[in-house]
C-alpha cells in the first residue's frame, strides 16, 4: 500500500497505479544475513579501488547502466568484467550477503548522488541501515544472532505489467531493488525499496 498524503490514507498500490490489476503473489529469492561485522568491507583498503587510507581511486567517467562511474570503486561494481572486485577476496557467499549488497548499493547511489571521497562514509552508513533493519539476539556463547530473515522481491504475479514496480530480465538495473526484512520475534515486516530512474 503506499500513504496518500493528502487525504491520510493507505491506498494498494494495484488500486492506486492501475486499477484493473490484481497481484496473484510474488517472485523472491532468500538472501543471506549472517555476518555481524564490517570485515567484509574493510578489506577493501589497499586494493585498486581503495587506498589504505580509505580515499576511492578516481578514474576518467565511466558509464554503466546510466550510471557514471568516476571512481574505481564504483567502476568495479557496475562493469561485470572487472577483477579488482575478486581481488578483494569476496567469495560468491561474501557477495550474496544482506550487508555487500547494501554497502554496493550504497556506493553505486543513483543518478544524481553525490559521491563520497572516502569509503569510511560508506561503510559507516552502511553499518548504520544494517543494524537498524535487522533484529538480533545473543545466542550461544554471548554471540550475537541474527534472527531476522531478508528476501528480494524480483517480480509480481498477476495483471500487474513487470516494468513498472518490479523490472526483471533484460529490464532489470542493479539500482531497482525491493527488499523485505522480516522480524520472526515481532512479527513485522520492513521494506526497503528504490527504483532507478534516469537523471531528468
Amino acid at each position: 500500500a503506499v500513504l496518500d498524503e493528502k487525504n491520510a490514507t493507505w491506498t494498494p498500490i494495484a488500486g492506486r497505479f492501475s486499477p484493473a490489476s490484481e497481484t496473484d503473489g510474488v517472485t523472491a529469492k532468500a538472501v543471506p544475513a549472517s555476518l555481524t561485522s564490517v570485515d567484509v568491507l574493510e578489506r577493501l583498503r589497499g586494493t585498486p579501488a581503495v587506498r589504505e587510507d580509505g580515499y576511492i581511486n578516481k578514474q576518467i567517467d565511466a558509464e554503466y547502466h546510466g550510471i557514471v562511474a568516476s571512481d574505481v570503486l564504483r567502476d568495479r561494481m557496475l562493469n561485470e568484467e572487472s577483477e579488482v572486485i575478486d581481488e578483494v577476496g569476496w567469495s560468491d557467499k561474501d557477495r550474496d550477503e544482506f550487508l555487500v549488497r547494501l554497502f554496493t548499493h550504497l556506493a553505486i547511489g543513483g543518478a544524481l548522488n553525490q559521491y563520497e571521497d572516502k569509503v569510511d562514509s560508506i561503510v559507516d552508513t552502511t553499518r548504520a541501515m544494517y543494524k537498524s533493519l535487522l533484529s538480533v539476539r545473543r545466542g550461544a556463547n554471548d554471540c550475537v544472532e541474527i534472527t531476522s530473515g531478508v528476501f528480494r522481491v524480483t517480480g509480481l504475479k498477476g495483471d500487474i505489467p513487470p516494468p513498472w514496480l518490479f523490472p526483471g530480465g533484460a529490464e532489470a538495473h542493479p539500482q531497482s531493488f525491493c527488499y523485505l526484512i522480516t522480524d520472526p520475534v515481532r512479527r513485522h515486516v520492513v521494506v526497503l525499496y528504490h527504483k532507478h530512474t534516469a537523471r531528468w
